[in-house]
């Protein structure tokens, strides 16, 4: 996976050093995570710190953790990382054999209020 300038399109700068999907930018962390691992393999989720002054540099690829099959069922996993980087929010596919006529919600109340600035 590579980065480049936006709208210039100038420089190329490697960031994975394998295979890379999905890319998602940590604002407040100046990290980029994304999912690593071989297509039809087993997913790990990547992060590379970037520095941007003075001028652009890459760190090296960590992995975070494992990504289970029911994080990857669709092939590449959906997920963000909220702005300061300390929670992920993903989708998974329901892998028990119950009832599939019964659903499960999840309420979350006053959501935006995570967002707001403290």
């Amino acid at each position: 996976m590579f980065v480049t300038r936006f709208p210039s399109g100038e420089g190329r700068w490697q960031i994975s050093t394998g295979d890379g999907r999905t890319p998602r930018w940590v604002r407040d962390a100046n990290e980029l995570m994304f999912v690593g691992g071989p297509l039809g393999g087993a997913k790990q989720m990547m992060a590379v710190p970037i520095s941007v002054r003075p001028t652009f540099a890459a760190g090296a690829p960590a992995k975070l953790f494992d990504l289970g099959e029911e994080f990857t069922a669709f092939g590449t996993p959906f997920f963000d990382v909220t702005g300061d980087g300390k929670r992920f929010v993903m989708v998974r596919t329901r892998t028990d054999a119950g009832d599939r006529s019964r659903s499960r919600w999840v309420l979350v109340q006053n959501w935006l209020a995570e967002f707001t600035s403290r």
